[in-house]
């Protein structure tokens, strides 16, 4: 009995590992598409919505081992017209001042998009993680924020759709936040178990609660979170693209099957 107990552990330390180092693959490899490298993984960050959707628990461990299950019909049409209203726009840096410098053409052509998936709660409650990404030639700036804002307001405001028990988690992602885009965040976000925090809004039937934060800041807070799990292992070093193109080879082939609502 204690053989088998002492294989049950070794077992379970060996999955654990296993576990923590392809979650480390995962962030290397997203940091080179998001943060490092970018116009090299052009095509990889036209369809990052499928490595997201892979690895859902980058927006919080209540994600862990979550598959991607699109919501209802009329969910994705608000969200879909909040989006193509207030997001799916290219910078403009005379008059917005919106747009990073020395941004290389094959980056400015890549354009904002977003992706959701429905997470079933107890009872009849659920959960939609709603993932926007800006383009990633933006710098949000005053502009980008009241985009934003209105993203936020008229979903709040929306009476179409049942709201009832829904829960929406909607993360605003960029590559880069200007000084005063920072400001605000720091303003808003008053709860440290939250961080990212930007708006919260819980009243006449609503339980929205909105993020915002830069490629480079979702890396980093997910490599502290992983080296506070990891650090009683002694975890080997993988040769962390090669390992990626292994477990991701249909995504940096273009050839995903994932069922997904993307919206560009």
């Amino acid at each position: 009995m204690i053989e088998l107990l002492d294989k049950t552990n070794l077992e379970a330390v060996v999955n654990y590992t296993s576990s923590l180092a392809k979650m480390e693959q995962t962030l290397e490899m997203l940091n080179k598409i998001t943060v490092c490298e970018v116009d090299k993984y052009t095509e990889q960050f036209a369809d990052i919505s499928v490595l997201l959707s892979r690895n859902m628990w980058l927006f919080g461990e209540q994600y862990m081992g979550t598959i991607a299950i699109e919501p209802e019909e009329d969910i994705c049409r608000v969200l879909d017209k909040l989006f193509k209203m207030y997001i799916s726009y290219k910078p403009q840096k005379k008059k917005y001042d919106n747009q990073i410098e020395e941004c290389k053409r094959k980056v400015k052509s890549l354009s904002s998009m977003a992706f959701y998936s429905e997470r079933k709660l107890a009872g009849n409650e659920k959960d939609i993680l709603c993932v926007v990404m800006l383009a990633p030639s933006i710098k949000a700036n005053q502009y980008d924020l009241a985009q934003i804002d209105n993203y936020i307001y008229h979903l709040e405001k929306d009476n179409t759709i049942v709201k009832e028990g829904v829960r929406f988690r909607i993360y605003f992602v960029v590559s880069m936040l200007a000084d005063f885009a920072k400001s605000q965040i720091n303003f808003s976000s008053t709860n440290d178990r939250e961080p990212f925090l930007y708006k919260c809004r819980n009243q006449n039937g609503n339980d929205i609660k909105a993020y915002l934060l830069e490629w480079k800041q979702l890396v980093k807070y997910n490599k502290e979170l992983l080296a506070y799990a990891s650090s009683s292992l002694k975890l080997n070093k993988f040769d962390v693209e090669a390992a990626f193109m292994q477990e991701y080879s249909d995504f940096i082939e273009k050839k995903s099957t994932a069922q997904l609502h993307i919206v560009k």
